[in-house]
């Protein structure tokens, strides 16, 4: 008997390890360059079903030079899945559960990947519920492929999807995503145990989603601040600005405060604190969305140091 358990536990021990190198094999193997090649063949799966609807006008997205991490990517496949449930919703089809993944205050490209293979097949998904039966090969693979250039991609998926869907995002998804933020702030708030006795802002009428954005930019310098004391690698944003904001361009905003947020609450241990699904809205304006991501900025500013 003495023997068996032996003999189980060394099998036990050599199985993990084995597993654990092979994990970290993987992590190893996958590059950005992995990840570009699949958010390309996304791209082009989208073309096709634009093709299938009579939409073959070309696009051209704003390309974002700056050094973003795979923390941000992944945070722009989330809201590629969130205009797929747009087209899902205009076909009369059941939308998905929109994922989020554990605080981490680095994200390997792996997860990323993970993430263009979910997206793969929610398109295949598409393509079989729309009777579309023409399929897409993979190019050859590419390399020397940089984070940045696979958020620029899935810039040009999210993009293609607009065209498809027939409308860009609307102040109230905005709106959903910056209640997540907010979710996020008063987690960390209370993991901390600072009091809080702010109030939203003021309302105002005539906000637009310029001031959204300004409002988001200042939340990002205060999360940054943060951020300097715990060592964690800080992103110069300032690239992103653009001319005419949209609401598409604060709900990207919105996505890389989210990401920063995520090394926030890495570093203060709540791994396991996954930031909440975002709900439906409607009938929001922009005045809606400043007022809370004003908010968001009051509470971490009650914040003097993550220690």
């Amino acid at each position: 008997m003495n023997c068996f358990k032996y003999i189980f536990s060394t099998l036990f021990f050599i199985t993990t390890i084995a597993l654990c190198d092979i994990s970290s094999a993987l992590e190893h193997h996958i590059t950005s360059s992995d990840v570009y090649s699949n958010a390309d063949l996304i791209a082009r799966e989208l073309d096709l079903i634009g093709n299938h609807f009579g939409i073959t006008g070309a696009i051209t997205p704003r390309v974002v030079d700056t050094n973003l991490k795979p923390r941000h990517v992944w945070q722009k496949t989330y809201e590629v899945l969130v205009k797929i449930n747009i087209l899902r919703n205009k076909h009369d089809l059941p939308v998905i559960a929109v994922n989020s993944i554990e605080p981490l205050k680095h994200i390997p490209p792996v997860l990323v990947y993970e993430q263009t293979e979910r997206i793969i097949t929610e398109v295949k998904i598409l393509k079989f519920r729309l009777g579309i039966n023409k399929t897409i090969k993979r190019n050859q693979k590419f390399s020397n492929r940089s984070p940045i250039d696979v958020f620029n991609k899935l810039n040009y998926v999210s993009n293609r999807l607009d065209t498809i869907n027939g409308e860009a995002f609307a102040p109230a998804h905005v709106f959903a995503q910056v209640m997540r933020i907010l979710d996020d702030v008063n987690l960390i708030i209370y993991t901390l145990n600072i009091a809080d006795d702010t109030i939203p802002p003021g309302k105002k009428a005539d906000s637009t989603p310029a001031d959204s954005y300004e409002t988001a930019l200042a939340l990002l310098k205060e999360i940054q601040r943060l951020q300097l004391p715990a060592a964690i690698d800080r992103i110069d944003f300032s690239s992103l600005r653009t001319d005419n904001i949209v609401p598409g361009d604060v709900f990207e905003m919105s996505i890389i405060v989210l990401a920063e947020l995520q090394t926030i609450k890495a570093y203060l241990g709540l791994r396991h604190s996954f930031t909440p699904p975002a709900k439906y809205y409607e009938r929001k304006v922009p005045g809606d969305v400043q007022q809370i991501l004003g908010w968001a900025l009051r509470r971490l500013k009650l914040i003097k140091s993550l220690d």
